[in-house]
């Protein structure tokens, strides 16, 4: 045992720092070179199999990701996690100023608030790009240091997720709820499958712009009210504060940012940051020509959120048409008794919320058979799915997922092609059952 590595051998607790539920953080002293401080966190824990895991990979993490405004990590036993006679400990850093959640940003101008958010979305893009996802963004999580704006650093990797690291799949069951209550957000709440997603981590950042803003919590995307956090009484009024060129881009970046729905918020960390940079930007009365509006709306479509919205929008096109022409070689192969139509309106609506649209119709009359097929085509993460929904003239609706694949992948079209046709078929069949 006296060869088994303690904290204790080369850190001296100075003060404690704060404690949460994967473990109690100190301040503390080398024992060798009374210069130098780290923040040691110890797992409180210690035989929880899936918390020394989570620790582990909180180290990986770490020091894999090597950015001015991380911790280092000074020292460390937790690759020795499998073994519970190590008491497991991570001494990183020791970064000294006030966390966002004590800081106090009443005299900080706007242009000094979406610098501060940027400098942090800098740090939180250079993770995504190296697959590592933070997932606990928060006031407390980023420390200003030396209490100097311009210098923010983030903190606690504890819950984060590595997509490099296919061992981390057992870590966060869906029976398990991740997240803060800084904002809680829908995709992570227990049974929910999309706890590993980057697009969370925009949305905290929307979130931790909104708190520096507003010095408001946002707590809930949507209020007992049906109101957005930006459309809450105190954070409304603060805005209301600003001028109407800012006050317009602003309502808009909380907006798109506090979205129920994941896939309509910002997708990325550049794209929130080239909406920051449109606010800093702006200038009061700027359009007050044709030529100043012909040229800002030249230059909304020449950003990379534009080029990734119509990257998307371009993709899902195809995906559509490629379904369109599953329909029409389906009557085809059937025989010259039967025939297909697309309908603008019809039954499209009663499954608009579900995001369906479309009605693309197979029928025969001598058989009193008909079929209706309704599809979803949209990007998650960074894959493409499709699915699609069959509603027979006798009531009987299928659903079904035809289609997934990731957006930097040649398209298996053909894939897609054969699952349609089989639920198409598949319908067919048993409305001509029903109709006996």
């Amino acid at each position: 045992m006296s060869d088994i590595k303690q904290y204790k051998e080369h850190w001296e607790k100075v003060s404690e720092l704060a404690s949460g539920g994967q473990g109690t953080t100190i301040k503390a002293i080398s024992i060798q070179d009374k210069s130098a401080l780290a923040a040691v966190k110890i797992l409180n824990k210690q035989n929880d199999t899936e918390r020394r895991a989570r620790m582990q990979r909180e180290t990986v993490a770490l020091s894999t990701l090597l950015h001015p405004k991380l911790p280092k990590v000074l020292d460390t036993n937790t690759e020795f996690w499998q073994d519970t006679n190590y008491k497991l400990f991570l001494a990183t850093e020791f970064i000294d100023g006030s966390t966002l959640s004590q800081a106090n940003f009443s005299a900080t101008t706007l242009n000094e608030k979406i610098d501060l958010t940027k400098h942090i979305c800098d740090v939180i893009d250079y993770c995504h790009q190296r697959g590592v996802i933070h997932r606990d963004i928060k006031p407390d999580n980023i420390i200003l240091r030396n209490n100097t704006i311009d210098d923010p650093v983030v903190i606690d990797f504890g819950i984060s997720f590595n997509f490099n690291d296919r061992d981390d799949d057992n870590l966060t069951p869906t029976s398990q709820h991740l997240g803060n209550r800084f904002l809680i957000l829908p995709e992570q709440k227990v049974g929910e499958v999309s706890k590993r997603d980057l697009r969370t981590d925009v949305t905290c950042l929307v979130g931790l712009f909104y708190y520096i803003l507003t010095n408001e919590l946002p707590t809930i995307l949507i209020n007992e009210h049906e109101q957005k956090p930006h459309q809450r009484v105190k954070a409304k009024a603060m805005i209301d504060t600003f001028q109407a060129h800012q006050k317009n881009i602003l309502n808009n970046l909380f907006d798109i940012g506090f979205n129920h729905l994941i896939d309509k918020r910002w997708q990325t960390v550049r794209s929130l940051i080239d909406q920051l940079d449109l606010l800093k930007n702006s200038q009061p009365d700027h359009l007050t020509s044709t030529d100043s509006y012909l040229n800002y709306i030249r230059a909304s479509t020449e950003n990379q959120t534009y080029h990734d919205a119509k990257s998307v929008n371009n993709l899902i096109q195809t995906a559509r048409i490629k379904c369109r022409e599953v329909n029409n070689k389906v009557v085809k192969e059937l025989g010259s008794d039967w025939s297909g139509a697309i309908k603008v309106l019809g039954n499209s609506r009663r499954y608009s919320s579900e995001g369906y649209d479309g009605e693309h119709t197979i029928s025969n009359p001598i058989l009193n058979v008909s079929i209706s097929t309704f599809i979803n085509s949209y990007v998650t993460g960074n894959e493409l799915v499709i699915s699609s929904l069959v509603q027979g003239k006798s009531g009987l609706v299928t659903r079904q997922e035809v289609f997934r694949q990731s957006l930097q992948s040649e398209k298996d079209w053909a894939q897609c092609e054969e699952a349609l046709k089989r639920q198409y078929l598949e319908m067919i069949a048993k409305e001509i059952q029903n109709s006996r």
